[in-house]
This record gives structure tokens, C-alpha cells and sequence, in this order.
């Protein structure tokens, strides 16, 4: 039997974590901000869809996004106990109730973290099934899931449509791979996927393997639970 594996991804992670904080903002126009060099605001580093639709976007300056989004609710990251850290902590936090809940739903998945808003589920043992009721509690109203067979496509199929949505392009994969993704990449993974393993080899070694097993979309490595080992924070000015 084939796997199944699937991609969780909390859509607009820090801007749902402010709504949610300040339920007021729900159904609004919200961007987050995080500070830079000398506590000065920096740059948007996540934007709600509601602010998405005037053309608000990641890197622009609250200046520029006000124009496009009179209307715009900022929120700002909390500032560390020093001037150049950020206090990330509540992201963390609303973070772990999510992986909490993904790892409560049934022992015999897999949950696998790939970032503080992304997780991969093998859900192999448990295709027969579907949780329908976590609960009560509103965590995060929007996030998108993918699933395919390989982990590698699972998280194309997540990137296709955004927005709430569920998605599943592994019937037409192939073609998609051909077409499709040609608009992201100079060179489409369907043309890799027709260099032979041999011309592959003479120019990657021992890569060659799962670069060639890549471009068809094959990465069979198995998931495992790992533990968080280290946090890394940057501020980007």
C-alpha cells in the first residue's frame, strides 16, 4: 500500500495568533510587523487574507501598506529583553496547542514538525478513518492541508491553493510537474525527471539517486517524531 502523507500549514501564522489574541481583529485587515534595528519598525512579516486582497505583501513597509490598506491593523511583535531580539514566545505557545492537537487525534499517526506553523502527518495506518470534532476551542480558523504519497508532493499540493482549502493534484502530478510549476522555476522537474541517472551522476555523485528519485516525485525517507533540538531566531534588516 501506497503512504499517505499529509502537510498541515497555518495559514498567515502570526496574523491568526493576533486575531485570535484579539478576537475583534477576526474577519479584518491585520498585518505583523517586527521591529528592527534600534526598536525602529521593520518590515510586514505575515499578512491576513483580508489584507492580501489590497495588495499588502511580506517585506513592504507600513508606510507603502497603509497606502494600498487605509484600513490596515498593525500589529507588532513583542520586543525581547534586549532592543535587537524579538519575543516570540506566544507564537511558540499557539504553535504547540496545535501540535497538541494534531498528536492527540490517534497514536498511530505520525506527526512529523517541519516549522512552527507546518507539520507533515504520515497517516498511512489511519487512511480508512477521519477525525471529524477536535472541539470547542478555536485555535486557528484558517490552515491548508495537502496530501500525496511522497512527501515532496504533498507540500505542492499544499502550495497550490491557499486559503482554508484541502488539495490533492496526485493524479495529474506528472503533467504538473511538466507544466505547471514552470512558472516558479527557470527549468521545470519534468525535464529533470527525463536527464537519464547516469548523466545525473556524473555531475552530483552520490546525490544523484534522490535528485533523480526527487524529480518524479519520489522521496520514500520514513517520518519520524523528532524532538525540537534547538531554536533559531533571526531579525532581518
Amino acid at each position: 500500500m501506497d503512504r499517505v502523507i499529509g502537510l498541515i500549514d497555518m495559514d498567515c501564522f502570526y496574523a491568526q495568533v493576533e486575531q485570535r489574541e484579539r478576537p475583534e481583529l477576526w474577519d479584518t485587515p491585520v498585518a505583523v510587523v517586527q521591529h528592527a534595528r534600534e526598536g525602529a519598525p521593520g518590515g510586514i512579516i505575515a499578512v491576513s487574507y483580508e489584507a492580501r486582497k489590497f495588495g499588502v505583501k511580506r517585506g513592504m513597509m507600513i508606510p507603502e501598506a497603509k497606502t494600498k490598506c487605509p484600513e490596515l491593523n498593525v500589529c507588532f511583535v513583542p520586543q525581547g529583553e534586549h532592543i535587537d531580539k524579538a519575543d516570540i514566545q506566544k507564537y511558540r505557545d499557539a504553535s504547540a496547542e496545535v501540535f497538541d492537537v494534531l498528536n492527540a487525534f490517534d497514536d498511530r499517526i505520525i506527526v512529523e514538525r517541519a516549522s512552527v506553523d507546518e507539520a507533515f502527518l504520515d497517516l498511512t495506518d489511519l487512511v480508512d478513518q477521519k477525525v471529524i470534532d477536535v472541539g470547542p476551542v478555536v485555535l486557528l480558523q484558517n490552515l491548508t492541508s495537502g496530501v500525496s504519497t511522497e512527501l515532496p508532493t504533498t507540500h505542492l499540493a499544499d502550495g497550490t491553493d491557499k486559503g482554508n482549502d484541502e488539495y490533492d493534484r496526485e493524479e495529474n502530478l506528472r503533467n504538473w510537474l511538466s507544466t505547471s510549476c514552470s512558472k516558479e522555476i527557470s527549468h521545470t522537474m519534468g525535464e529533470l525527471a527525463m536527464i537519464p541517472l547516469e548523466a545525473i551522476e556524473r555531475r552530483f555523485e552520490s546525490h544523484a539517486q534522490w535528485i533523480h528519485r526527487l524529480a518524479k516525485g519520489i522521496d520514500d525517507e520514513p517520518m519520524d517524531r523528532r524532538p525540537v533540538k534547538g531554536i533559531v531566531e533571526t531579525i532581518g534588516y
